[in-house]
């Protein structure tokens, strides 16, 4: 079952563009990363994560957003505690991971 609305974004997923990302290289994919983050470390919710991939993280809103505000950074998908799913790259860009 095919779930993308058009090529690269996934239909079920909420779309929030990051321009953190480039042209993918030619060829397969061969590798499928998944790992956790927390923004602030160790606290679950608010908007850290979706403001970090999109460069909006404010420096001064934790002692730890100075330290990595200037990041230029992205995934593809975050799929939040609640299962909400939010695409910030298209799956034929590549996203730039930390």
């Amino acid at each position: 079952m095919n779930q993308e609305n058009r090529a690269g974004q996934w239909s079920r997923a909420r779309q929030v563009a990051s321009p953190n990302q480039d042209a993918r290289p030619h060829g397969e994919v061969s590798l499928l990363l998944l790992h956790a983050i927390s923004l602030p470390p160790g606290q679950f919710s608010g908007d850290a994560i979706e403001a970090l991939f999109t460069n909006r993280l404010p420096p001064d809103g934790h002692p730890f957003f100075a330290e990595i505000a200037h990041l230029r950074v992205s995934a593809h998908l975050l799929i939040r505690r609640d299962g909400e799913c939010v695409q910030f790259v298209d799956t034929d860009q590549r996203a730039w991971h930390a």
